[in-house]
């Protein structure tokens, strides 16, 4: 099994698997494509100004699709699978296929690096189903921890959920079952999965990214086409390649498979703060509702570090941009802030706000479709959904174990056409997309100032959400 992963240095070091065996860094591939402005395209980088954001398309410099046709066979492959991205879903299905003592090879387009605030982006929070999933893959959650929150994987834990609802009402409520939410350092987390991947045999390749698949003349993947930190073209082939590559997956690109969704034209906006009056005391998390369905929520991740997520739709955006004029992202937030929250506004003012800021946007659509001959999608590259309630890397942990069982079935029966991996379809429509059918309804519902003053008054109401938020669903085990 192969996972590529690469943007940077290659990195260095040799490790031990589980057999016995080498285990090489592997190379995962999580590829923050270049993007420029544009129609249809998912967008995500650090940016200042707030109107660069939507719908994206890519760049000039993306090769072409190409149809590559190869006279190398299934047997003279240098992997048995290959892993596109080395994240929670990557690492997921390459450590569960090395289980099955599968040739995996993972590519990650990051190469290693010292530890930076840039590797505390969104999604720094693990559900309840989180931690269970990474018991089940191996993960010890008691592993240790340094002082220094950059080098850390795991940050603060909140079990509080403080509100203020749109017609001002305040509430706390705990979390039932004495659980937690943990939050994260993403970038450090997502190293320690790949430590555990090349442990358990997993060839793991960083700083290598993949700019184009490998496909005979019928269209059938055979491997991918990447590049190295030096800037070398190579191909790897494999009887089967998983892309898990995120939101921003070139397979995406290449293959036209992104649908958008209107619900979702939504930007979101991460702010980090050292400093900030009345911010939140620790193991509590904010959130803030507004009119027209925007939202601000965020928490202390470790002392003197503060994240905020301001998420709106992109027709209040446009009104605010054209009401208050073309303003930076951080300008442009206080000013919506001094309309609907003059109080939070003053103290946000007053903050002493870190330099690193990202924004991303839309915060949700669909693929049309997660298996194809030779290959399978999972992650956020089958699907983005923002989720705002910590659930987005169960469901990229689950997706790629899920991913994992129908692979090895498929190499059983020496099979990787489209139809070879109908049981990963059946069983994520039966694991996964119960979950996310859920989310989506109650992201809908909380666009609704009379349904969420509704919420504020009503404790059964409230309660009931964290109880889904926290339910732990029960999983497909072999």
């Amino acid at each position: 099994m192969l996972i590529l992963e690469g943007r940077g240095q290659r990195a260095e070091g040799r490790g031990q698997g589980a057999e016995g065996r080498k285990c090489k860094n592997l190379l995962l591939i999580t590829d923050y494509w270049p993007l420029t402005t544009g129609k249809g395209r998912f967008y995500f980088a650090p940016v200042t100004d707030p109107a660069i954001i939507p719908e994206m398309s890519a760049s000039k410099r993306e090769p072409k699709v190409e149809h590559i046709a190869t006279d190398r066979g299934r047997d003279h492959s240098e992997a048995e699978v290959i892993v596109i991205g080395g994240g929670a879903a990557g690492c997921s299905a390459a450590i569960y296929l090395a289980r099955q003592r599968r040739r995996v090879v993972l590519l990650e387009g990051r190469a290693a690096r010292p530890p930076q605030l840039s590797d505390l982006h969104s999604g720094e929070v693990l559900s309840p189903g989180s931690q269970l999933e990474l018991r089940r893959l191996g993960f010890d959650p008691a592993r240790p921890i340094t002082a220094d929150p950059l080098e850390r994987w795991k940050l603060q834990e909140w079990d509080t959920v403080w509100q203020r609802w749109p017609d001002g009402r305040e509430t706390a409520d705990h979390l039932p079952g004495g659980v937690f939410f943990w939050q994260i350092n993403r970038g450090h987390f997502y190293k320690e999965l790949r430590k555990l991947a090349c442990a358990g045999g997993v060839e793991v390749r960083e700083g290598v990214r993949v700019v184009n698949l490998l496909r005979d003349k019928e269209g059938v993947c055979r491997g991918v086409v990447a590049r190295d930190a030096e800037g070398a073209i190579f191909e790897i082939f494999a009887p089967v390649t998983v892309d898990a590559s995120g939101r921003n997956s070139v397979v995406l690109a290449r293959l036209g498979l992104r649908r958008p969704e209107a619900d979702f034209r939504r930007a979101a906006y991460m702010f980090f703060f050292s400093e900030l009056p009345g911010a939140p005391e620790a193991g509590v998390w904010r959130q803030y509702w507004f009119g027209g369905g925007t939202t601000l929520r965020g928490s202390l991740l470790a002392p003197r570090l503060y994240r905020f997520s301001f998420e709106t739709s992109l027709t209040e955006r446009d009104r605010w941009l054209a009401k208050f004029g073309r303003l930076p992202a951080p300008e442009l937030f206080l000013a919506v802030l001094d309309e609907q929250a003059p109080d939070l506004a003053r103290s946000f003012r007053e903050a002493t706000r870190l330099p690193h800021l990202l924004a991303f946007a839309p915060v949700g659509f669909r693929v049309a479709s997660v298996t194809h001959d030779g290959l399978v999608m999972t992650g956020d590259a089958a699907g983005y959904l923002d989720p705002s309630t910590g659930q987005g890397l169960e469901f990229a942990l689950r997706s790629g174990r899920l991913a994992a069982r129908s692979i090895g079935e498929a190499f059983s029966r020496n099979r990787f056409d489209r139809a070879a991996f109908d049981r990963y379809l059946r069983e994520r429509e039966a694991e996964v997309q119960p979950i996310v059918r859920q989310l989506r309804l109650f992201l809908r519902a909380s666009r609704s100032e009379k349904l969420l003053n509704v919420a504020g008054r009503l404790p059964p109401v409230r309660r009931a959400v964290l109880g889904q938020l926290i339910k732990t669903r029960p999983a497909i085990l072999d």
